[in-house]
């Protein structure tokens, strides 16, 4: 019979003796059962109380919801490539040559990218990811497909500015969803589809202001350049620190 079964089976039997109360002197559950201890136990009884305190604090401070930090970013993205549609002109939407339906709906599917994609990868896995990457498959077969092959560039290497363009509209929503996988657990599915859906905002953008419709401009200053940011997100997030491990 253990030390725990005995001194409960003694103190059922109100037959405690010198061993039972030795033993409950080193055992703070049973010193809890004997006559006159308070039940349950105090918080601040127990043994390791200093090392407790900083974690009861912690659970006890007020949180904010899960989703609203995705969705400022979300809404963010939202107000950069507005912004940015209108300082550089929607010229595509003007001189494109392919239905205006077709062209609503690639807009329309990389708008969902960028804005709801946050949302998505924010999500705990596997779902949320699921659709930012399923999202993120569309993209480039809506963008190549919804393309008029009109060439506006004399020069293959004078459409650059456009990969430029993307890098830079990429740069704040990649930095902000980087500090938002850092208060989640480690994932790289979770960061590659963060990536996606920051860099995302590049494709859109140019999806309405880049007037060369040509499939070899599209897939390397387009597609590539967003495909490498969510790439270099994965790399990035294997190097920051995580404030928080919540799914």
């Amino acid at each position: 019979m253990s030390p725990h079964a005995r001194l409960l089976e003694h103190l059922t039997a109100d037959a405690l003796d010198a061993a039972d109360r030795t033993h409950a002197a080193s055992c703070p559950a049973c010193a809890a059962l004997l006559p006159g201890q308070p039940w349950p136990p105090r918080p601040e009884d127990h043994p390791r109380a200093d090392l407790l305190a900083p974690a009861r604090r912690e659970l006890r401070r007020r949180r904010r919801p899960g989703w609203l930090w995705p969705a400022l970013l979300a809404a963010g993205n939202a107000a950069l490539a507005l912004a940015a549609v209108v300082y550089l002109e929607p010229w595509n939407w003007e001189v494109s040559a392919r239905p205006h339906w077709v062209f609503v709906t690639v807009a329309l599917l990389l708008t969902a990218l960028a804005t709801l994609g946050i949302l998505w990868a924010s999500a705990p896995p596997p779902n949320g990811a699921r659709g930012v990457l399923l999202l993120a498959l569309l993209a480039p077969l809506a963008v190549l497909a919804g393309s008029d092959g009109h060439v506006a560039h004399e020069h293959f290497l004078e459409g650059m500015e456009c990969l430029w363009q993307t890098v830079l509209l990429g740069a704040a929503p990649l930095a902000a969803g980087a500090w938002l996988l850092t208060r989640t657990a480690r994932s790289s599915v979770r960061a590659l589809a963060m990536g996606l859906a920051a860099a995302g905002v590049g494709l859109l953008v140019l999806q309405l202001h880049c007037a060369d419709g040509h499939r070899a401009h599209l897939l390397v200053f387009h597609l590539l350049p967003w495909a490498a940011l969510a790439g270099l997100l994965v790399l990035v997030r294997r190097w920051l620190p995580s404030w928080s491990y919540s799914p």
